[in-house]
C-alpha cells in the first residue's frame, strides 16, 4: 500500500511537471481540448471555399457532363491530402479502417436499407413525386458520361464527405473524451450534413437526417473511416435503385 501511494505521488509530479501541451500535437486524437482540433475546422472551411472557385474553371456544358466528377474530384485529392498532413503531423493514432466488425457492418446495412425502404414507402403514401436532382440526374448526357457519374458518385463523394464531416468537422470536438462530447459532435456534424444538400421534400431532409447519424456512429463505433464511407457508397447505390423503382411505378 505504501509503494502504491509513494508511485502515486511520484506519477502526480511528474504529469505536473511536464509542459502542458496546448497544441495537442502527437496525443490521442480527440480525446481532450487542444488546439490542433481547430485543424479540422479550418479544412471544413477552406474545402468549402475552394471548391466553387474549382468547378467555375470549367465551361458550363462541362459542368452539366460531369457534374460529380468536376465537383467532387478536386475535393477528393485535397481531402486526402489533409487527411495525410493530419495524421503525419497532428494525431499519428487515426486510423483508416480501425475496427470493422461484421457486426457494425450487418447493424449499418441494415439501418440504411430500412431507412430507404421506409422513407420512400411514405413517399408513396403521400403522393409526392420525385425530387427534381434525380429526374434530371441522367439529362443532357450521354450513355459513357452517366456511366462515369454513377461510377463517381460511388467513389467520390462518400470518400470526401465522410472526410469532410466525419473526421475533419467531427474532430474540432473532443468526441473520443466522453459520450455527452460525442453526442454533441454527432448532432452537430449530421445537422450540417443535411442542410448542405438541397432538395424538395422534408421526408428527403430526414433521411439524410438520420443518415447522418448512421454514419457518425459506423465512425465512432468503429475507430476508423472505411465503415462509413462503406455505408455512404451503400446508400448512394440503394438511392439510385429505389429512385428508378419510383420511376417505373409513376409510369
Amino acid at each position: 500500500m505504501i509503494n502504491n501511494s509513494r508511485e502515486g505521488k511520484m506519477e502526480t509530479r511528474m504529469k505536473a511537471s511536464r509542459p502542458l501541451n496546448i497544441l495537442g500535437l502527437g496525443e490521442p486524437f480527440a480525446t481532450r481540448w487542444s488546439l490542433a482540433l481547430t485543424f479540422g475546422a479550418l479544412v471544413y472551411v477552406g474545402y468549402r471555399l475552394a471548391n466553387p472557385l474549382i468547378v467555375r474553371q470549367f465551361d458550363v456544358s462541362t459542368q452539366i457532363a460531369y457534374t460529380i466528377s468536376i465537383y467532387y474530384g478536386f475535393s477528393v485529392l485535397l481531402m486526402l491530402s489533409l487527411f495525410g498532413i493530419h495524421k503525419l503531423f497532428c494525431f499519428p493514432d487515426i486510423r483508416v479502417f480501425g475496427d470493422i466488425r461484421r457486426k457494425y457492418v450487418m447493424h449499418g446495412l441494415l439501418a440504411v436499407t430500412l431507412l430507404y425502404i421506409t422513407t420512400h414507402g411514405i413517399e408513396l403514401w403521400l403522393g409526392q413525386s420525385r425530387e427534381t436532382t434525380m429526374v434530371l440526374l441522367y439529362s443532357q448526357k450521354t450513355l459513357t458520361q452517366n456511366i462515369v457519374m454513377v461510377i463517381s458518385l460511388l467513389i467520390l463523394p462518400p470518400i470526401v464527405e465522410e472526410l469532410a464531416f466525419r473526421h475533419f468537422l467531427l474532430s474540432v470536438l473532443p468526441f473520443n473524451a466522453n459520450r455527452k462530447i460525442a453526442l454533441i459532435a454527432i448532432v452537430a456534424t449530421f445537422a450540417l450534413f443535411s442542410v448542405q444538400h438541397h432538395y424538395d421534400y422534408l421526408t428527403t431532409y430526414l433521411l439524410l437526417f438520420v443518415l447522418g447519424i448512421v454514419f457518425a456512429l459506423a465512425r465512432i463505433r468503429s475507430n476508423g473511416l472505411a465503415l462509413p464511407i462503406i455505408l455512404h457508397s451503400y446508400a448512394i447505390a440503394l438511392a439510385l435503385i429505389c429512385d428508378q423503382i419510383i420511376m417505373y411505378i409513376e409510369n
